[in-house]
């Protein structure tokens, strides 16, 4: 048990860092906040719904595996997607312009 918990917050402090970094490599400087308000506010969702999601996955299915692995392929599938799309910074002159 205590393996188990030391490596959950191990992964837990891991994914809270490289989260936080992402916000701050792709926007520029002048939206880092509000980069990392949306960021939140996705994070915020995420723990109000997941409670409810892995019960209906466990009360559809009987299986509490099925709502872990449910989560680890929507984490997987967020993986993907930040190498498929991700691949420079926001253009700093185009946020600017936007703002005026």
């Amino acid at each position: 048990m205590a393996e188990t918990v030391t490596l959950m917050t191990l992964a837990l402090v891991e994914l809270t860092a490289s989260a936080w970094a992402l916000a701050g490599e792709i926007a520029p400087t002048s939206m880092r906040a509000a980069a990392g308000s949306i960021q939140n506010c996705g994070s915020d969702l995420e723990g109000a719904f997941s409670p409810l999601a892995g019960a209906f996955i466990h009360g559809t299915t009987g299986l509490w595996a099925a709502a872990f692995i449910s989560g680890g392929l929507i984490a997987a599938a967020a993986s993907v997607c930040h190498l498929l799309f991700v691949h420079n910074s926001i253009d700093t002159s185009a946020a600017a312009s936007a703002a005026e």
